[in-house]
């Protein structure tokens, strides 16, 4: 029994002092608390002091970097002023230069206006343009008189000789001006050829022989024939003369009503444009009186000439004016075109010295 007493007082005890304990914990926990809110106190105001400062010094510099702006505003703006006033200087000076320009031009153009071309000529020049111009003409005629240029004749020593010796003759090629003349010059003597006039000659003649050739004639079969229309007029004057195309080479039938197929021409013309030749011939034969047949044949032969010939502003290689001398010098006639047109004109070492004031 007393031991249960015993029990009882010691376990009230020891209540009594875990009580004591947590009561002691309690008051611990709350010091301790108290000490952590009173620290979080000192470093929130500590915190704000910085933050504070931090939004003076921000404030600072933004009121700093605000001034700057505008002052760099300020001096852009005032050098964009400058250069403004400066260009409309600028533009004020060339446009009293242009006034000034116009104001010169104007007076030049009263003066020109008030001259005539004759007082104008006179007050340069010292004399009256009538008499410049009879002075001229007077000069002209005489250097003409004295060294005449004319076209080359059978009667003349040229290279085109008649003994048939020049077929190898050496010349010198110089070249080709405006595209059709033949520029040569052999020994002292200098020779301009005409292109075409020169190939019309070579031309005229082959159509010639083969026109007047008993033996079968010179004809090619064209790979596709020409059919060619003609009015009422044109077939009426393909069959007066129809034989004239015969003889000359070209295979030709009619094909119906106005209608020719041209299948054959001489071989010079397989490279050219056949019906074009064709119908030109037969516009030409048609100016010649039908009763004239020597001089039909004539225009009709030197047409198919000049329209198979090369023609003017066709630039030739040297190879090519090489071949067109080859065969000029074999000809018997190599001076005039069918025409009548001179193939070649020369002028003497002596003429070209005359002309420079040399001799």
């Amino acid at each position: 029994m007393q031991k249960q007493l015993l029990q009882r007082k010691y376990l009230a005890g020891l209540n009594k002092f875990t009580s004591f304990l947590s009561n002691a914990e309690q008051e611990d926990s709350e010091k301790a608390i108290e000490e952590e809110n009173n620290n979080l106190s000192e470093n929130i105001s500590s915190d704000e002091k910085k933050l504070n400062e931090i939004d003076e010094n921000t404030e600072a510099d933004i009121i700093s970097s605000s001034n700057d702006e505008e002052n760099s505003k300020e001096d852009s703006k005032e050098n964009s002023n400058n250069d403004i006033n400066e260009n409309e200087t600028s533009i004020e000076e060339e446009q009293k230069n242009i006034d000034d320009n116009e104001n010169l031009n104007e007076q030049e153009s009263t003066l020109k206006e008030e001259m005539s071309f004759e007082e104008m000529y006179k007050k340069l020049f010292g004399r009256d343009i009538e008499d410049a111009k009879k002075q001229y003409q007077e000069k002209i005629a005489e250097e003409n008189e004295k060294y005449p240029i004319s076209p080359i004749t059978d009667n003349e020593i040229s290279i085109f000789e008649k003994d048939g010796k020049n077929e190898n003759l050496p010349y010198k090629f110089i070249g080709i001006a405006f595209n059709t003349y033949i520029i040569l010059s052999i020994n002292n003597d200098l020779y301009i050829l005409d292109q075409h006039a020169a190939h019309e000659r070579i031309m005229y003649e082959k159509v010639k022989k083969n026109y007047f050739s008993e033996k079968e004639k010179d004809s090619q079969l064209m790979l596709l024939p020409d059919i060619i229309n003609l009015n009422n007029k044109e077939m009426g004057i393909f069959k007066d003369n129809k034989n004239l195309f015969e003889k000359a080479g070209f295979v030709v039938e009619e094909f119906g009503d106005n209608t020719i197929k041209l299948t054959g021409v001489p071989e010079f013309c397989m490279d050219l444009d056949t019906k074009e030749i064709f119908l030109e011939t037969l516009d030409e034969i048609n100016t010649v009186a039908r009763t004239a047949k020597q001089e039909l044949e004539d225009k009709f032969l030197a047409t198919v000439a000049c329209k198979a010939a090369v023609k003017a502003n066709m630039a030739l290689t040297k190879q090519e004016v090489d071949s067109l001398m080859e065969e000029l010098l074999k000809l018997p006639n190599p001076f005039s075109c069918p025409h009548g047109r001179p193939t070649v004109i020369k002028m003497s070492k002596a003429d070209i010295e005359k002309k420079f004031s040399r001799r």
